[in-house]
């Protein structure tokens, strides 16, 4: 790919983004030195990938579903 050559007149090419008349003011103190790096959180335990047959996972997503439902109040 090649680079776009881009001209500029001489007003754009003798423009700067700060004034040099201006006194440049630093700092008294130097910066604050960077924070140590969090170590990782640990990996979330999973459960083992095992195959199941269909008719087990319905038991199970059937077993997890009666644990959560609440009974209704009729």
């Amino acid at each position: 790919m090649a680079t776009p050559i881009v001209s500029l007149s001489e007003e754009d090419a003798s423009w700067m983004s700060w004034d040099p008349n201006v006194e440049t003011v630093w700092p008294e103190v130097a910066a604050p030195s960077p924070q140590p790096v969090p170590s990782p959180p640990a990996p979330i335990e999973e459960e083992p990938e095992i195959e199941l047959s269909w008719q087990e996972l319905r038991a199970m997503e059937d077993a997890r579903y009666k644990k959560w439902r609440r009974p209704s109040k009729l």
